[in-house]
């Protein structure tokens, strides 16, 4: 059984770097903010929403114009999910300084407890801004049917990129210095 659910995740691995590098040359734009519709799919303007972190201060998308926002959709259960967090930190720590900014979208209507979700923050170290989709509306506005997913903003609040599957460190250095 457990080399079945390992030969899956390479497969889906696989699957989702070939479709990454498929998405990536697809979704690239030259949009202008200029009467861009607002919405979920690239090009359009991001959907702005507010959630709250663990310690119950609002964040809001739109808190980050003139950012570059890397937004991430997971859960604490979820293989692919763990596997990309270290590179995210590490990414993050690199990158905090610019205009540059993570917020990483916990599925939390999807999780045991919230308990299990703040072990997972701490374990990690995650120390970028992590926030609590308690009640999965922002899942829904933003239709995540695979986790884990992300989103990323351009400085403008254009979507450019929506990647499924985890993330490398590599593959985030590479999108945001195209986005600078």
């Amino acid at each position: 059984m457990k080399e079945k659910i390992l030969y899956l995740l390479l497969v889906f691995s696989i699957g989702v770097f070939f479709l990454d590098q498929y998405v990536i040359g697809k979704e690239r734009s030259n949009v202008t903010t200029n009467q861009v519709d607002v919405g979920v799919q690239s090009g359009q303007k991001a959907v702005d929403f507010q959630l709250e972190t663990r310690n119950g201060a609002k964040i809001s998308l739109s808190d980050y114009r003139k950012k570059i926002v890397f937004i991430n959709f997971w859960a604490s259960w979820c293989p692919p999910c763990r596997a990309e967090m270290p590179h995210i930190q590490e990414f993050y720590e690199e990158y905090q300084d610019k205009d540059f900014e993570v917020l990483s979208v916990n599925l939390t209507n999807l999780e045991r407890s919230v308990d299990h979700v703040e072990k997972f923050i701490d374990q990690y170290d995650m120390t970028f801004p992590v926030i609590y989709d308690l009640e999965g509306e922002v899942d829904e506005i933003y239709k995540i049917q695979t986790i884990p997913t992300s989103i990323i903003v351009d400085k403008d609040g254009i979507i450019r990129y929506r990647l499924v599957g985890p993330v490398s460190k590599e593959r985030l250095m590479q999108i945001i210095t195209s986005l600078e």
